[in-house]
Formats: structure tokens, sequence, C-alpha cells
């Protein structure tokens, strides 16, 4: 059929729009397809962006929390903070603020560090005054301290600033019986800031916020949270905020910190390329139903260039990403501490060159061992469960020993996590010298506390001591030449003897006997004594003695250090039963401050050395542990009191030096006593010049507490011709004096009364008597007349336990000087 005119124009007119009609339903639905895939696309990109940021800032914001942690706990375990909760007091409180302060004085975020007891009371605290600690979130936090040694606590608003805590526990048994409290302030440094800006883009929004959603921060100041609650939530969050339009986010928790972190990008942002692709495409469209099929195509060739060009960007993107993690990367590889990356059965995955110095294993060898192998034969089988008590609870921190490739066992200290990706991920640190310095520190405190206990007990038994020897020879006076009881008396004497060299032992160890110190030559005392040791030691034993000739010279009481070299050349003879060879040494010594470093509580500086050398048995790490205590001894019984090395202790520590043992089971030992050199001269030792009479007819004011010792000590002086007038204490005897209208020679007064003491009785009386002369005596030393165990130039000075004719003496060479 022939289509008239008419239908040719309907034809022309309706083809044009049946081609246009069905060219806008191709293209749009094709434009409506790529739009959304394009969308998607996009989108999916973002989020796996997104994801990659958050994982990195939290592992970069995790990597702060184990230092700050490590520090708060090693500031629990200082001595002065321990000191101050068990003997609280203003000297114990000021040494535990300076403990307190050398925290915030490390870095200028530290805003306070705080003491709390266990029932919620702030007991010390320096820096900016900071919020209780009651709540029932911190309550929680505690309690996490106690699972791992410290805990971050949420961010708070203090003023216009943000802070953190930072908590340990002070535990003793085992039980917290404090928390030690650092606040910090939330700021990162402009270096932080320009790396994350770098990561996340300018125009992106990084949040850091508590848990609970009331605080959050851009890590410089406080910021509103996200508008709804992203706890718990998975992949892309999208919110809107009132007048900023809206965001797409991701949420992560920071393992080890009540915190999470929230990065946000504008969603405009992300969708741009998109919109403009849009509004591309409808220009296209237009042109296309224009031109028709070779519109169409056109366009299709060009939307194809346009998504070629969008994935290209997202590639560009991607490099991008793979450069940072290659930066982060070389942060990993110089890192300080060991890193070591594991699967959940304990198979080496990953680690950084640190952890290959730890273990002594290449990388290589790392990555075909597992954990186990790192561990010691006995722990071994405890790993899978501490691998699996990690994976549950997404975090831990411990000490183990960790056996290197050479066979060799150190201490290190692990913090683990859990990774989002299923591994592990464990930094390790070696603590070995930190343990030993800590064990050293220990020892000493242990010495410490031992004498005490000695010293306590020698002072009690010295009263005792003096009165036997005292009414033992009143009682001999009694008996005429050959009485059966004089032997008696004798043996009495004889056990009171040896009980007062136990008592001078002890007080020596305890570093409470009194010492007259002079500068001496420490060669002329060795060479004083070769004499008396080659007789000691007898002809099994060979004795060498090497003094060097610039050795310096000391400030000691020579006495005391012939006592140190005796004692030490018998335990030496004593360990070479069957005879061999023994050395001794002098030599000038400096020690320095790396050997301070490894020798707990030594002063650096110049020293004097006497070296005590022999071929014996040796001794064992358990016994070098406790040589130097008192009544230890590996001797039988009844050949040893076990206070021979503990007097050279005490009396090395309290001339203000040093003694190490070098010793292995049976290559002998080695003694090695520091004594601080001085420049100054020796001097001449001149012996006391003895009395040519004990008796006298002066007038004496006795002033002694002990009811057992004051009528004894009183019988003894009357009997030498003296006139005594006695008084129980300082009041007593200043009211005697004040009634007394003739001149009082001496007074002799008990160094520790109630009420006054000697010292203060001697300097009361010396205002209306000052040509009466003083004695002193005590069983033990005190701050009164002695410091530091050394007696003050120009006092007399007599030690409990005395025998009457030592009492005489002294009285008499007291009163006969000019």
């Amino acid at each position: 059929m022939t289509r008239s005119p008419h239908s040719l124009a309907r034809l022309e007119i309706r083809l044009p729009l049946l081609i246009s009609g069905l060219l806008v339903l191709v293209i749009g639905a094709f434009s409506w397809g790529a739009y959304r895939e394009v969308r998607d696309v996009t989108l999916d990109a973002a989020g796996q962006h997104l994801e990659r940021v958050t994982t990195q800032l939290v592992g970069s914001l995790k990597a702060g929390g184990p230092q700050r942690a490590a520090e708060v706990r090693q500031l629990a375990t200082q001595p002065a903070v321990r000191a101050y909760l068990t003997r609280p007091g203003e000297a114990a409180r000021d040494a535990a603020r300076v403990t307190l302060l050398s925290l915030t004085a490390r870095d200028s975020l530290n805003a306070a560090v705080e003491l709390w007891n266990a029932a919620g009371e702030r007991l010390l605290a320096v820096g900016r005054p900071m919020p209780p600690l009651g709540s029932p979130a911190t309550q929680a936090l505690t309690a996490a301290v106690t699972d791992t040694g410290a805990a971050l606590g949420p961010l708070r608003r203090i003023g216009d600033s943000l802070v953190f805590p930072v908590i340990t526990a002070v535990t003793v048994g085992g039980t917290p019986t404090a928390y030690v409290v650092n606040w910090r302030r939330v700021q990162a440094s402009p270096e932080a800031t320009q790396r994350f800006t770098a990561l996340i883009g300018a125009d992106a929004s990084l949040l850091v916020g508590n848990v609970s959603g009331d605080v959050w921060t851009d890590l410089s100041v406080r910021v509103d949270g996200p508008p709804v609650d992203v706890r718990g939530r998975q992949g892309l969050i999208e919110y809107a905020r009132p007048g900023r339009g809206t965001s797409l986010a991701r949420a992560a928790m920071i393992g080890g910190t009540p915190w999470m972190l929230v990065v946000e990008l504008p969603r405009d942002r992300v969708l741009a390329p998109v919109r403009s692709f849009v509004g591309r495409m409808a220009v296209v469209a237009l042109a296309l139903i224009a031109a028709g099929a070779i519109g169409a195509w056109a366009v299709s060739r060009q939307a194809r260039r346009r998504l070629e060009a969008e994935l290209a960007e997202r590639r560009r993107a991607e490099d991008e990403v793979r450069a940072k993690e290659a930066h982060y990367r070389t942060i990993l590889e110089n890192i300080g501490d060991g890193v070591f990356i594991t699967d959940r059965q304990g198979r080496y995955l990953d680690v950084n060159p640190r952890a290959c110095e730890v273990t002594g294993y290449s990388r290589n060898e790392l990555l075909g061992l597992n954990t186990a192998d790192t561990y010691v034969p006995k722990e071994r089988t405890g790993v899978p469960d501490r691998l699996a008590e990690i994976a549950r609870s997404g975090s831990a921190s411990y000490e183990r020993s960790l056996l290197r490739k050479d066979g060799s066992v150190i201490t290190v200290e692990v913090n683990a996590q859990a990774l989002p990706a299923g591994n592990l991920l464990a930094t390790v640190r070696d603590v070995t010298e930190r343990k030993r310095l800590e064990e050293q520190l220990r020892q000493a405190q242990k010495m410490e506390a031992v004498g005490r206990l000695a010293g306590g007990v020698a002072h009690d038994f010295n009263n005792v001591l003096t009165a036997i020897f005292g009414y033992a020879d009143l009682m001999a006076e009694e008996f005429s030449p050959g009485h059966p009881g004089l032997q008696d008396l004798e043996e009495i004497r004889k056990a009171a003897s040896r009980a007062s060299a136990l008592t001078r032992q002890l007080l020596a160890f305890s570093r409470q006997q009194v010492l007259a110190p002079v500068v001496l030559s420490v060669n002329d005392l060795v060479e004083d004594v070769d004499k008396m040791l080659r007789r000691l030691l007898g002809e099994d034993v060979e004795l060498r003695v090497a003094l060097a000739r610039d050795a310096g010279n000391v400030r000691a009481d020579p006495g005391q250090i012939q006592q140190v070299i005796m004692n030490l050349v018998v335990n030496a003879r004593d360990a070479m039963p069957t005879g061999g060879k023994l050395l001794i040494e002098t030599a000038d010594a400096e020690l320095t401050e790396q050997y301070a470093e490894l020798h707990q509580a030594v002063i650096p500086g110049p020293y004097v050395m006497i070296a005590v050398s022999d071929t014996g048995v040796g001794m064992d790490a358990q016994t070098k542990a406790r040589i130097f205590e008192p009544f230890f001894t590996t001797k039988e019984k009844g050949k040893g009191t076990g206070l021979g090395l503990s007097t050279v202790y005490g009396i090395v520590k309290q001339s203000g030096g040093y003694v190490w043992v070098y010793s292995e089971s049976g290559r002998g030992t080695t003694f090695k006593v520091y004594l601080p050199r001085v420049d100054a001269p020796a001097q001449p030792h001149a012996p006391p010049r003895e009395a040519a009479t004990l008796t006298g007819t002066e007038t004496i004011l006795l002033a002694e507490d002990d009811e057992i010792l004051r009528p004894l000590t009183k019988g003894l002086l009357a009997k030498l011709g003296y006139a005594v007038l006695d008084a129980e204490s300082a009041d007593q005897a200043l009211a005697v004096a004040g009634a007394r209208q003739g001149p009082i020679h001496l007074l002799v007064a008990d160094v520790v009364m109630p009420g006054a003491s000697g010292r203060e009785l001697a300097r009361r009386l010396a205002q209306s008597r000052p040509e009466t002369r003083v004695l002193y005596v005590s069983g033990y030393t005190d701050d009164a007349i002695v410091h530091h165990g050394m007696l003050e130039p120009g006092l007399n000075f007599l030690q409990k336990p005395f025998t009457p004719a030592g009492l005489a003496r002294k009285v008499r060479e007291v009163l006969d000087t000019t």
C-alpha cells in the first residue's frame, strides 16, 4: 500500500519521535545502570579506603599505649612510692613526691601524677588538679589493672583541656594496695597531625572518643561526636550532621583502651566524580537523541573512556595507599622492639629486624619456626592455651623466658594483641638487664632489713653483757686465790666475751658500731698484717701479696679494715682444705657510670681496691646470693658462726665502700673491696697512753636509766675511790648537779635515756658547769654523738658491753686528758 504524503509526513514525524523515544528509553536505562554501578564502585572503594586508614590509625594510636603503661608500672615499683604507702611521713611523702615529679618532667603532655589508696582516697598528687576516680567506670578500670598491670582510662574534659588517665596498681603480696594514676593531655604533635592529614585527606575528620560517647576529640580540641551510636557498627556508616551534610564513616575500637576511633569523609566529596559523570552523561544523551545511532555509539565510547578514567583514578589512590603502607613498614623495620606477626597456631608470618636480634635467628629462619620453638622446653606445653587466650581477650601483656638460637635464655616483656584479620601481633622487649638490676635491688633491701634486726638484738644484749661482766668481777673479788668458784667465774667471763664478740659482729653487719676513721695507706695496712696472716694460713697455703705502688689513701678505721682483711683471708683458707694459692692485691680504681649501671647503688668516683683471691672450691649462684647474710654458713656445725663475711659487709658499707664477689664452683673466689679514695696524706697511728693509776678521788655524775647497770656502775666507780652521784634520767641528773655545792669533774651519761638524751644532758649541764668533762656510754650508735657511724671529733665514747677494767681505764683517760 502506498502511503499518502500525510502518512509519510506522520511517519517522518513519528519515526524521529519513535527513535528518540527508544533512544531515551535505552540511554535512560543504560545511564541509570551506569550511574548505579559507578556509585556502588565508588562507595565500595571509599569503604575499603576508610577500612585501611582506620586500621592504620588504630595501630598508630595504640603504639604509644605500651610505653605509657610501662612508664607508670615502673613508677609503681619505685622504692620511694612503696615506702610512702607502708611508712607514711613527711620525709617519705617528699621522696614519693619527687619520684612522681620525675614522670611529669619527662613529657609536657603529662598533666598530673597521683597516688590513690585502695579505698578510693587520693594520697598524693603533683601537677594539675584532677577529678576523683570513684565512678563505676573507674572501678571496672582498676579491675582491668589487676589483670593487665596497667590500663588507659576514658577521656575527660578538665577546663579547656582533654586528658585521660593511665592507671597501674601497686601490689603487695599479689594484692593491689594502691594505684598510680598518670593524667596525660590529649594533644597530637604537628608532625602527627600532618601524617594523619596526609593519610585521610584535608577534608576528612578523625575523631577519638570514649566508648560511652560522652567525650570526643580530633586530637587537638574537643569536638562533637557522631550523631548516631557507632558502637559495634561494622562496615561503612552513613549519617547526616546538621549544617554539614551527609558523611561516610568507619568506626573501630582501639584495643587495650576504653576509646574508639571514627574516620569521616564527606559523602559529597566521595560521590562528586559520580555526579560529574551523570551530568556529562545527560549532555551526551541529548546529543545522542539528536544525532541518532552515531550519537549513541559516540556516547557509549565516551562513557567507556570516562569509566576508564575513574578506574585509573582508583588505581592511583590504591598506589598512594600502598606507598603509605610502605612508609609504615619502614617504621616497623626501625622500631626498637621486636615485632612478631603469627597465625592463630603460632606460626611466624612476619618479623622485623629487631626480632631477629632478640632471638638470634635470621628472618628466613624465624619464618620457618613456631612461637613454641622460642620457649624453654618446660613452658612449651602451655603455648596453645596462651595463643587462644590472646585471640579470645584481644590483648595480653606478660613476661616470659625466651630461648635464643645459641641456647641462651633471656627474659622478655611481651605485649600481644589480636589483629582484625585473625592473626596475632606481639611486640617483644629484652628486659634481662632490667630484671638483673631489680634482683640486685631486692638483695640490697633484704640485707638492709636483716641488718636492722641484727642491730636491734645486739643493742638489747649489750646491756645484759655489761651487767654479767661487772657482777662477775665483783664476785671474783669476794673469793680468795685458789677458790674453786674463781674457775666458774672465769668460764662466765669467757662465755660473756664470746657473746660480746658476736654482738660486735652483729653491730658491724648492721652498721651500728662506732668507727674512729683516720686517713691511712692501704698498702701499709696490708704490710702490717702480712706476718700475722702467714702464721694464720699455715704451710699448705701459698700467700702472695701484690701492692700497687701508686695506690692511694682512704679514710677508715684501721682496726676495722684489718678485721675485713683477716676475715676474707680466713674465709679463703677454709675454702682450700687441701691447700692452694692466695693472692692479696691493692690498686687504684675508677668506678664509672657504666659500672654503676651494672652494680646497684654504686656511686661513681675514685676508689682504692683490696682484692683477696683464692684457688679454692668456689661457690654456686645460690650460695653466692646469701654469703653476706648473718649466720649463713656452708661449714659443718660448730666450725663457724656465719658472721665473718657479714661483718666484712657491714664494715665496708659503713666505711662508704662496696664489696663484690666473683666465684665459680671449682674455680676459686675473688672478693673485691672498694673504699673511697681521698686526696690527703696518711696519718701516723699513735697507740693510746696507759694511765699510771686507775683510781681517783674526783666527783662523777652518773646518768644511766637501766636499773641493773646504774647501781653496778656506781659501785664499780666508788670502789675505785670516786665520789659518785647517780641519776636515772637527764632531768634528775640536772637536779642532782644543781644541789651539789662542790665541783663535778666528770659526767658519765648513757646516750639514750627517757626524755632528754645524754648529749642534751651534757649541753644543758655545760651551761652551769663548763669545766665538767663528759664520757658517753651506749650499746649502739646514735645520731646524737655520731654521724653515719663515725664518732664526732673531740667526743669520748665507751661502747657497751664494757668490763670494770675497761670502764676504769676510760674514766681515768678522760680525766687525765689535758
